[in-house]
């Protein structure tokens, strides 16, 4: 999914509330997942990174609107560090309110949105001035899956490892050959002690996410020398189309959201004139009413 996703300060959070709601015609609160994955109303803390907008290839994407990123200590992590530094920044291990325990890995990057130009800002002046998050939700399987086409049906590996999480959550997404002896998500990652093995890395930000490609004994030894080609285009491909797919869907969402901005622009320019406009009828009318005063006044004591 493709998502907008504000900076919502705590004394703000109720006229968010409201004014979503106005506008989605339907309820609209701050949740976040609670300790068994159920949904709920957000806890109180100083600042919220509700989902406001979203749009999914999928369908209907009503059902994460406003969840709260900021409740999810990898995303929040990687939006504050984007914050900071005004760079695309990226999370794995993470969830949303529609996605069942079991469901494919997803992977967030989050696009940093400011309100002047960050060039010339100091972090501090960067953290007054964020509007929120242009977010691009990827299910890792799905890209992995498109990036390996040419992959080899039997006798090939694939990990995708986020390399800068904890041991424990090193594996993002495992693809295993038939016969092979590796296990299916092993905690760290693969040994990476094959003989035959190609590895890439992505830089998003902060984190650092590899695939590891690496031919096994069914490969046989026979192929080896023809297997080596294979097993790098299979690892640089996955690379690239990892890198590929998040670039055009942030342009393509960073194009939308220009266009939404400039059109609540527009609305809030024609706004002010209006309330200009206004003001001056007002205070034409009233000079009018003080000048007609003044004559009457004039008139009475012209009369006494």
């Amino acid at each position: 999914s493709i998502q907008w996703v504000p900076y919502v300060p705590a004394s703000q959070r109720q006229t968010w509330e409201a004014e979503a709601t106005q506008e989605t015609g339907r309820p609209y609160r701050v949740t976040e997942l609670g300790p068994a994955g159920e949904e709920k109303t957000a806890a109180t803390r100083a600042h919220y990174f509700p989902i406001y907008f979203a749009e999914s290839s999928l369908g209907d994407a009503s059902g994460i609107l406003g969840f709260d990123w900021a409740s999810d200590p990898s995303a929040r992590a990687a939006m504050l560090a984007a914050r900071d530094t005004g760079e695309i920044n990226a999370a794995a291990h993470i969830r949303l309110p529609t996605e069942a325990p079991d469901d494919d890995p997803l992977m967030a990057v989050f696009a940093p949105v400011y309100g002047g130009n960050i060039e010339a800002m100091p972090v501090d002046q960067r953290r007054i001035h964020l509007k929120g998050f242009v977010v691009a939700v990827l299910r890792i399987g799905d890209v992995v899956a498109e990036a390996t086409d040419l992959m080899p049906s039997t006798g090939v590996d694939l990990y995708l490892l986020d390399s800068s999480a904890s041991p424990g959550k090193r594996v993002l997404l495992s693809i295993l050959s038939s016969g092979s002896r590796a296990e299916p998500s092993p905690g760290t990652g693969p040994a990476m002690d094959e003989e035959l093995y190609h590895s890439s890395s992505l830089v998003i930000g902060r984190s650092v996410f590899t695939i590891y490609a690496a031919a096994t004994d069914a490969y046989g030894k026979k192929r080896v020398a023809a297997a080596g080609p294979t097993i790098a285009l299979t690892g640089g491909l996955a690379v690239t189309a990892i890198l590929v797919i998040y670039l055009i869907s942030l342009a393509n969402q960073r194009t939308r959201t220009e266009r939404t901005v400039e059109q609540r622009t527009a609305e809030l320019r024609a706004l002010n004139t209006r309330l200009v406009e206004r003001t001056l009828q007002l205070e034409i009318s009233e000079r009018d009413l003080r000048t007609a005063k003044d004559k009457a006044e004039e008139a009475t004591r012209a009369k006494s």
